[in-house]
């Protein structure tokens, strides 16, 4: 973290986190110059119950924001899915996107310059950290 210069410096992360959803098919972007808190996907298994779950992260190719699917979506008869967004589109991703939604990639940075460390008399060690996604 030290090399991190603090506030100064970014870095990629991903959370253990497995979505919850199917995600069946290959998801990607249905539509340019989208905005607002729904992202229309396409791509999907058609007529499937539960591609996307609440909850699950995901992100497009070209744009480094990290969304969370804040209500369960379904394909419909041709593999388009609407997906509710946890806040507003801060970018329209391009038609045809591909989506990332296995082991999605945070950009983050430290929110102070200082980490707080602190070790037991067996050098077992404890940091305390808090970051920000970096858009």
């Amino acid at each position: 973290m030290d090399a991190q210069h603090g506030r100064a410096e970014t870095f990629t992360m991903v959370l253990p986190i497995t979505p919850q959803g199917t995600w069946l098919g290959s998801p990607a972007v249905n539509g340019a110059a989208q905005t607002g808190y729904t992202l229309n996907l396409r791509g999907f298994t058609a007529s499937q119950t539960g591609v996307v779950k609440a909850g699950d992260l995901f992100k497009s190719a070209n744009v480094s924001k990290v969304y969370r699917a804040v209500a369960d979506a379904n394909s419909d008869g041709i593999g388009h899915c609407a997906v509710t967004l946890n806040c507003q589109l801060v970018a329209s991703p391009a038609d045809g996107e591909a989506i990332t939604f296995s082991s999605v990639p945070f950009t983050v940075a430290s929110t102070s310059d200082n980490v707080e460390t602190s070790y037991a008399a067996a050098m077992i060690g404890s940091m305390a950290l808090e970051l920000v996604e970096v858009i």
